[in-house]
């Protein structure tokens, strides 16, 4: 999602963790919903990015596992898209500590980072993703792009889900090759627009949302991962959930607010039946969705894409 902020007020602080409870890794790949980002108010930047849906979801798993928190290890970037993932491109990197004097791309750092996890006997049990509407703020930023005519608009946009798609499912894979047995849980979004009907891209909000989700739902059955759908609970509750009208139009902030983030812990955490917990440490192997879970994983090891 897009991110605004002065980089006069970045204050460069050496990279902190907080205290390993378990050997359990929780790995968030993304943009700023991924990264927990609400506004600048709330800082401080740069951080870590144990907060928003990743830092209570974690919390939660603590809950599951005697006390224990996993191991929070958030890479997400304010203003990533599926592209720039692959890349060094997003100058925000420079708000998430983890990348201080770290000039990877954020699929580098993933692969890294399990790596580094790995030879210290650490599990990879759990992975949350969330991407993909940068990548149309991108073409939306453009110079007269709103004035191009309505067939035109629609080619670019077209041309944009298709390289989303192929991106989206590329990030899932990637993370399934790097974790077999990890909960891989893709976190779809939401319209903030629906409220917002002065904004130029209010027309276009709410069935690119619909395709973006779309595609984050069959790149996670692609893996054998878990869609998480926040549209629906945030429909009709954007101006609670959001900051979308706290700001003037048209410097209107789409990132969830305090309690729009638990709304999506909470949808996460009560996914419904052979989705609970986390698959790497088979707390629920006696379960259908366990069994399910370590099946396709294994399809996965032998080079079969679980269906």
């Amino acid at each position: 999602m897009r991110f605004k902020m002065p980089f006069g007020a970045l204050v460069v602080a050496i990279a902190g963790s907080a205290a390993l409870a378990s050997n359990s890794t929780y790995i968030s790949l993304g943009d700023s919903l991924a990264f927990g980002f609400t506004t600048l108010s709330e800082g401080p930047f740069p951080n870590n990015g144990d907060r928003g849906y990743v830092g209570l979801y974690a919390d939660w798993l603590a809950t599951q596992h005697g006390g224990d928190r996993p191991n929070v290890i958030n890479l997400a970037i304010p203003g990533e898209s599926s592209v720039s993932f692959f890349d060094t491109t997003q100058a925000y990197r420079a708000a998430n500590t983890n990348y201080i004097g770290v000039n990877l791309s954020q699929s580098q750092l993933f692969q890294q980072t399990v790596a580094a996890q790995t030879a210290m006997g650490h599990s990879i049990d759990t992975i949350t993703i969330s991407i993909g509407p940068d990548d149309f703020l991108a073409v939306a930023d453009q110079p007269d792009f709103l004035n191009l005519p309505p067939t035109q608009q629609l080619a670019i946009l077209g041309q944009t889900l298709d390289t989303l798609a192929t991106n989206y499912v590329a990030i899932a894979a990637e993370a399934r090759a790097a974790a077999p047995l990890a909960n891989i849980i893709v976190v779809g979004d939401y319209n903030p627009y629906a409220i917002l009907p002065q904004s130029p891209l209010y027309p276009f909000a709410g069935v690119l949302i619909d395709n973006i989700n779309q595609i984050g739902q069959a790149a996670a059955d692609g893996v054998g991962g878990r869609f998480v759908d926040t549209s629906a609970a945030f429909a009709g509750h954007e101006a609670e959930y959001t900051h979308i009208l706290d700001e003037p139009f048209p410097n209107e902030n789409i990132h969830p607010t305090a309690l729009g983030y638990q709304v999506i812990a909470n949808l996460i955490i009560v996914p419904g039946p052979g989705g609970v917990g986390v698959a790497g440490a088979m707390v629920l192997a006696g379960m259908p969705g366990a069994r399910r879970r370590r099946r396709e994983a294994a399809k996965w090891q032998s080079g079969v894409v679980a269906k």
